[in-house]
């Protein structure tokens, strides 16, 4: 499966970022909820959901239902 590096960047109180390697698919998923999304407390769910699949240390403490304020996705 074809992967490409992204800088995933969360805030909550702090920022934490953080580059992984995601799946083409999952990076299409990400465009897809920025794109469709029209309401912000459900866009923010579903990018928490996106961003704590990946086993980053400083994301461990994301969960869905985490109160996120932003989440940025950035191709590298």
């Amino acid at each position: 499966m074809t992967t490409r590096p992204v800088h995933i960047t969360a805030r909550q109180s702090v920022y934490l970022s953080k580059t992984v390697d995601i799946t083409e698919q999952d990076y299409e998923t990400y465009l897809s909820i920025c794109e469709n999304c029209r309401d912000f407390n459900e866009q923010d769910q579903r990018l928490g959901e996106l961003a704590a699949r990946y086993n980053m240390n400083l994301f461990e403490h994301i969960q869905h239902s985490d109160a996120l304020e932003d989440i940025i996705f950035e191709r590298v």
